[in-house]
């Protein structure tokens, strides 16, 4: 049937988000497989890519998302594979190459709903590499970018830990008390 692709790529969709990440691979690749040209192909192979990260194949996932990088003109493919690469850099133990993927998202995706949660990992891997001075900037940065965004809250919560960490603990208390 000419939409047997098509069912494939709706299943996988189904699977995914049941969390069977392992079948919702092999039902998303028979899709594209059978449609290389269809219109869900860019989104197919995103959540391919988040379905290794979530079955713990990084390789994998950093090579798809790569791929869907390079193929796909879609700024919202870009950004979140991009945001893809952020989590697998840092469960890979490159913790440069996420923080690369970070600021690729923060210069060329500014406006995507990938940029708050950009500026927050940053400022956690900088905090968690002792470069307070550097994730206090971004903190700010995104606070003042995304006051309305789902990450201002950690946002707050990482700019008080640094603030802790430096002996400014009023300041710390205040951000703690906006991070709710």
């Amino acid at each position: 049937s000419e939409k047997t692709a098509e069912v494939y790529y709706l299943t996988g969709e189904v699977r995914f988000h049941q969390s069977k990440y392992a079948d919702s691979i092999i039902l998303f690749k028979r899709a594209v497989s059978i449609s290389p040209d269809a219109r869900w192909l860019p989104l197919a192979m995103y959540r391919i890519a988040r379905s290794f990260f979530e079955i713990s194949d990084y390789t994998n996932s950093v090579k798809t998302f790569k791929e869907c990088i390079e193929k796909y003109n879609d700024e919202f493919i870009k950004s979140a594979s991009l945001m893809g690469l952020v989590y697998n850099y840092e469960k890979l133990g490159s913790v440069q190459e996420a923080i690369k993927s970070s600021d690729e998202i923060m210069s060329n995706f500014a406006d995507s709903a990938a940029a708050p949660e950009a500026y927050y990992r940053k400022a956690e891997m900088l905090y968690d590499r002792s470069e307070y001075r550097e994730a206090e900037e971004i903190c700010k940065i995104g606070i003042d970018r995304f006051p309305k965004s789902k990450y201002l809250g950690g946002l707050h919560y990482v700019l008080g830990r640094i603030r802790m960490a430096g002996g400014r603990y009023d300041e710390a208390i205040e951000e703690f008390r906006s991070a709710d």
